[in-house]
């Protein structure tokens, strides 16, 4: 997870969003999702019941359980978010 469109390496970035960064090489199937507001603070915080975000650098953080459980258990977790991912390819 990134904080900000912009902080995509390159590689995974959409070629279509060159205007963004002219090293954009991602493939064109792959779209760029955002969570939460646009400019929301990146730092550890719960990101829904059973899950948090752990940033370990200041461009790049994980969603992790927040407590132990099966990969079952995360990936449905995880799932259980996808109402509040919104298309994050016009953020800046």
């Amino acid at each position: 997870m990134r904080p900000r469109i912009t902080d995509i390496p390159a590689m995974f970035l959409p070629r279509r969003l060159k205007h963004l960064n002219r090293n954009a090489g991602g493939s064109e199937s792959t779209v760029v999702f955002r969570f939460g507001a646009v400019n929301a603070s990146f730092a550890a915080a719960p990101v829904a019941p059973a899950l948090v975000l752990k940033p370990d650098a200041d461009n790049h953080g994980n969603v992790e359980p927040r407590h132990e459980m099966g990969f079952d258990a995360y990936q449905a977790a995880l799932h259980a978010t996808r109402e509040g991912w919104r298309n994050g390819e016009s953020d800046r």
